[in-house]
C-alpha cells in the first residue's frame, strides 16, 4: 500500500496483519480482503491455519 501521509513510501501487508484506512477510519484485517481471492498461496495459508487450529484443540482437549 502506498500512502500519502507516508510520503508515498511502500508498505506490505500480510494475511495476518490489519490495515487502517484513515480516510474511512475503517481497519479490516488483510484477510478480509482477500476472502474470495482463491490462488495457491491463500490456500496454504487457509490449509495452514486449520491445521494449527487442528494441533491446537488435539493439545487442549480434556481426555
Amino acid at each position: 500500500m502506498i500512502r500519502r501521509s507516508q510520503n508515498w513510501l511502500s508498505k506490505h501487508f500480510y494475511l495476518d496483519n490489519q490495515v487502517h484506512f484513515e480516510s474511512r477510519n475503517l481497519t479490516l484485517s488483510v484477510e478480509e480482503i482477500y476472502h474470495c481471492v482463491q490462488n495457491e498461496e491463500i490456500l496454504d495459508y487457509y490449509k495452514n491455519k486449520v491445521l494449527a487450529m487442528t494441533c491446537y484443540l488435539i493439545d487442549h482437549t480434556p481426555l
